[in-house]
């Protein structure tokens, strides 16, 4: 979301929906669910948009994500993200990318997050099952944080490797990791991995199972400095 989606400190994971080629528009939404009951109370609950618009070359993409969670009847996570992406494809290999992303996370203490960024994008390798693409650019991000803490500003640099299988007619998966050091000071760095795998249950309609790890070498105090995250839940296309 850097479609990568993400979690909110990276992008939204975007890949499924890019693997289209055809034109016009496209589009997805997501609803998951995970909870517990009884000795522990527990709800997790996302939901995300994904609309994909291709126009010759061009290709515009628009994203959104929601996630809100309680434990024992307490808030624990409340987080989401908006992400605006023109592709320029040169070629059926190479395409140029400029984005804008905004993005608050409660529980990091990220009052909000705002993304400005250009890569490039590469097809390494493709067959009749899978494809295996790399992203490089950079971005300027602002930050401001909750509780008065001091606001940051940074250019990072943006590294991803996204890999695409389906497996069956039904049954598809994609992995994508990213790399993201501030250009100023490479050991502070972010890492992320998005993982899906959707199962076709109708023509339109896949059961979605989701597993991300967001890492940060330098988060705001209080803040540990790994999160994982798994979603199990319903995709709607169109």
């Amino acid at each position: 979301m850097a479609l990568g989606a993400p979690p909110a400190q990276a992008f939204m994971n975007i890949e499924q929906i890019r693997q289209s080629q055809s034109q016009g528009t496209a589009g997805a939404v997501g609803v998951k669910i995970n909870g517990q009951t009884g000795n522990s109370k527990k709800l997790l609950s996302e939901f995300t948009t994904l609309t994909m618009q291709r126009n010759g070359k061009s290709e515009y993409l628009l994203a959104g994500l929601y996630r809100y969670g309680q434990s024992r009847s307490v808030k624990d996570t409340h987080l989401g993200n908006a992400h605006f992406r023109y592709t320029r494809h040169f070629t059926s290999r190479t395409a140029a990318e400029t984005f804008l992303q905004t993005e608050f996370d409660q529980f990091k203490r990220l009052a909000r997050r705002d993304l400005l960024g250009v890569g490039l994008r590469s097809l390494l390798a493709s067959g009749d099952d899978n494809s295996l693409f790399l992203g490089t650019g950079l971005f300027r991000e602002n930050e401001r944080f909750q509780d008065n803490l001091a606001g940051q500003h940074a250019f990072r640099g943006n590294i991803y490797v996204s890999f695409v299988r389906a497996f069956t007619e039904r049954i598809s998966g994609n992995a994508v990791i990213y790399y993201q050091p501030n250009l100023r000071a490479l050991s502070d760095m972010r890492l992320q991995l998005d993982s899906s795998l959707q199962v076709g249950l109708a023509r339109s309609l896949a059961l979605a199972l989701e597993w991300s790890l967001q890492a940060d070498t330098r988060p705001p105090p209080q803040v540990e400095k790994v999160d994982t995250t798994y979603m199990v839940g319903l995709n709607y296309t169109y």
